[in-house]
């Protein structure tokens, strides 16, 4: 599944040829075993929005620049919350390669009092519980900027629950 926000060839389908233009729409065909492939945004503010974005069990997020586009990661952020991805009994997922604004001040979310409202959050809805199902996923290459300051309560990832996820070569 392909994703460039800079296509504007109209009826959309997630090809190569006729790419979505938003991870939402992407995201919302996925099934377990898909990849969702982004490439860079050159338009408008250059950040995709993932306000409300919920993540998928078994789904790969790749900021692959796959259109040639020899930019840097691509960016997303949230323009209506804390959270730029959110993702609750998921497993086997994927985040690799992007660019990840972490928002903060009005319009957003006081990230200081619910520190569940980081940039990227999974969790387990049977946390404390035992038998979670939000096991076994991955953030790796991303970059972290924007607001990541843990002193002030605005994190880059919160995990509740979450048993065996990986973050490897991430900068923040």
């Amino acid at each position: 599944i392909y994703v460039d926000g800079d296509y504007a060839g109209g009826n959309s389908d997630g090809s190569h040829e006729k790419p979505y233009t938003t991870i939402q729409e992407a995201m919302s065909v996925a099934d377990f075993g898909n990849k969702i492939h982004v490439d860079y945004l050159d338009s408008g503010s250059g950040i995709y929005d993932t306000t409300g974005l919920m993540l998928k069990s078994g789904v790969q997020l790749l900021g692959d620049n796959w259109n040639g586009c020899d930019q840097d990661k691509p960016k997303i952020s949230a323009t209506a919350s804390g959270r730029v991805l959110f993702g609750q009994d998921v497993s086997d997922t994927l985040i690799e390669s992007f660019e990840i604004i972490v928002p903060a001040g009005p319009p957003y979310p006081d990230l200081t009092s619910n520190p569940t409202l980081s940039a990227i959050n999974l969790k387990d809805s049977n946390a404390g519980g035992g038998g979670g199902s939000t096991n076994d996923n991955t953030i790796r290459r991303c970059v972290f900027t924007g607001e990541v300051n843990v002193s002030a309560g605005y994190k880059g990832v919160y995990l509740e629950g979450a048993v065996g996820t990986t973050i490897e070569l991430c900068e923040f």
